[in-house]
């Protein structure tokens, strides 16, 4: 069975702007959440919406790890869109004091990177302008807490949600790009620097049954 959630409820999500640092595990609720993220391109002309789900959640040498697979749902008559392809797929971990982890990235466009040991993708505790770096997979990574947008660039009703950049030692990657954060529904925008397509925007959050 699936239940829409209604708009309002969802408006209600909004994170504050304060002095004390957010809590960064806070806008990563994997365990909380069992639902599909659906986003629409902010390009029209892309032929699929990205349909995200948590398709496997394991325990490794102590740590709860959880895959989000990202997958193609064809719209129009698009001759190159195969129904639920996968686009990407990103392993995370939530590691208490030592933040938000990413242990593997998988995209249609450059393949699968593994990182072991794991790239600590964004200390718990950040505030405007803080950056966390990391050195994984050969690459130095920094991702920087720029800003509390006012208005997050969702196809919903919400307000301001977090906006961070990351960037690699390396160049652009599976990893780099800019991404938007809600408290309680993890990543709801995203422009990754690996595709050729700008941001992808939440449009629906649907919770399964």
């Amino acid at each position: 069975m699936t239940r829409w959630l209604p708009l309002l409820a969802l408006a209600g999500c909004t994170t504050s702007v304060d002095p004390v640092r957010e809590d960064m595990l806070n806008y990563f609720p994997f365990e909380n959440l069992n639902g599909e993220w659906q986003f629409l391109n902010e390009d029209t002309l892309v032929g699929y919406r990205l349909l995200g789900r948590i398709t496997n959640e394991e325990v490794v040498e102590g740590t709860r790890r959880f895959t989000v697979d990202y997958t193609k749902d064809c719209v129009g008559d698009s001759p190159d869109c195969v129904e639920d392809d996968l686009v990407r797929s990103m392993t995370w971990s939530l590691q208490g004091n030592q933040g938000i982890h990413l242990h593997r990235v998988e995209t249609e466009a450059s393949g699968e990177r593994v990182f072991e040991p794991s790239l600590r993708f964004i200390d718990r505790y950040m505030n405007r302008g803080d950056a966390t770096e990391s050195t994984a997979g050969g690459s130095t990574y920094t991702t920087t807490l720029e800003e509390f947008v006012p208005v997050c660039p969702v196809l919903l009703e919400w307000g301001q949600c977090a906006k961070i950049t990351v960037a690699s030692s390396g160049g652009p990657d599976q990893v780099t790009g800019t991404y938007y954060l809600i408290n309680d529904f993890n990543i709801v925008a995203a422009d990754w620097d690996d595709d050729d397509v700008p941001l992808w925007q939440l449009s629906n959050y649907v919770t399964l049954e």
